[in-house]
């Protein structure tokens, strides 16, 4: 019985210890290559490869630990973004109107 009580101690234990770090990262305006990964949901591969290809911005003062605003990330995430069925239904309907024809 004592075991399933540590056992559970461990498990809860690591869940707080996610969430704070979680949380702490979501404090933060700059990022390390591991806050980004996480931040990102992505891999360190991901993350290098997004980075060699020059397609995330990044800082590198020293010239070998990398940085990220934390801005550029959510840009990054936002980007190509798909207008809804409303959306391109107003927009007709706008076009519509400047054109004098009939509405969508």
């Amino acid at each position: 019985m004592g075991t399933n009580i540590e056992s559970l101690e461990k498990r809860l234990l690591v869940q707080i210890d996610q969430k704070l770090s979680k949380l702490i990262i979501e404090q933060k305006e700059v990022f390390n290559t591991v806050e980004a990964t996480k931040f990102l949901g992505f891999s360190r591969k991901q993350l290098y490869k997004l980075m060699s290809k020059r397609v995330i911005p990044y800082s590198q003062p020293g010239g070998k630990l990398a940085y990220f605003k934390k801005q550029d990330l959510i840009d990054y995430m936002l980007q190509n973004r798909q207008k809804s069925k409303s959306e391109l239904e107003y927009e007709a309907n706008l076009y519509l109107e400047k054109e004098g024809g009939s509405r969508v």
